[in-house]
């Protein structure tokens, strides 16, 4: 890999977790010197000020419950709209009482990737995007938390990303910098797209998405990033197999469909414990070597 190329300026992307009015953390990560840490960089610097949203995590079993209770309600919200009506069909709440599955984690999630859909084709107004639009952000996060805890991650992940958003298109020296599997002590680019790459339709094995042929790699790099609270070794010959079979026609060795992009470090390679927060802050600095 070549992620881990350096110069003679160190920049520094300092996570700065506050709890009840409190600071509670600073996670410093040494952002790497390559094509996609630049970019991101850019990405975070385009607006004046760059607040944070939509974090989310990997919860206990107990806070699960919490949300699977969550994602009954919101899918009540869900099939009180028509949005559906046309497309895959209004949403039937009671599937997510029959059981914590994956199946049923699957089938919640096509109505966030035909929702996103629908509104970049323009057929969902802005006053009904401005009350449902976070309710498929909380309901989509929810659905991935379950979904980490059901295959056995058994720490946590934090995700976010910043206002204003921005999309740079990945490039062909991005390309390289992909790898697969997970880090507990690295800083990764967050997905940012809608839908599913096959590697997330591998680990859920959502053989109708396959089938389907919806997989969608990565396309930009953003300011959206993930912190793994885990360690996960990615394996080869599973993915190869399940893609040969579900998903014939696609490319499954395409990089951006299995793979990450690592833009930094943490600074200290102890400091990776997770801390209650209920605010972020984030900084980016430069110093001279």
């Amino acid at each position: 890999m070549h992620n881990e190329k350096r110069n003679d300026v160190t920049t520094k992307f300092n996570i700065v977790m506050n709890y009840k009015g409190n600071h509670a953390k600073t996670l410093v990560y040494n952002l790497y010197d390559n094509a996609a840490s630049a970019d991101f960089v850019i990405a975070v610097t385009a607006g004046s000020d760059v607040p944070v949203y939509n974090t989310s995590m990997c919860f206990t079993k107990s806070e699960t419950v919490d949300r699977w209770c969550a994602l009954y309600a919101d899918a009540v919200k869900l099939s009180n709209t028509n949005i559906y009506d046309d497309t895959i069909g209004a949403i039937a709440p009671s599937i997510v009482l029959k059981g914590y599955s994956q199946d049923t984690l699957n089938y919640l999630h096509n109505y966030v990737e035909e929702y996103e859909i629908l509104l970049m084709q323009g057929k969902i107004d802005d006053n009904l995007n401005r009350w449902l639009g976070p309710v498929i952000s909380v309901f989509n996060d929810n659905i991935h938390n379950c979904e980490n805890n059901r295959v056995g991650y058994e720490s946590s992940w934090l995700s976010f990303r910043m206002e204003p958003f921005q999309r740079i298109p990945l490039r062909d020296e991005h390309m390289e910098l992909f790898s697969p599997g997970y880090n507990s002590k690295k800083l990764y680019l967050g997905y940012s797209e809608v839908g599913k790459t096959l590697w997330h339709m591998f680990e859920a094995d959502d053989q109708q998405a396959a089938h389907r042929k919806q997989s969608n790699p990565k396309q930009a790099i953003t300011n959206e990033i993930m912190l793994p609270y885990f360690n996960h070794n990615f394996q080869w010959e599973p993915y190869d197999s399940w893609c040969k079979e579900h998903a014939m026609g696609v490319d499954h060795t395409d990089p951006r469909q299995y793979g990450q992009i690592e833009i930094g470090e943490l600074a200290d390679p102890l400091d990776c414990a997770l801390h209650p927060f209920d605010q972020i802050q984030v900084e980016i600095v430069k110093n001279d070597v």
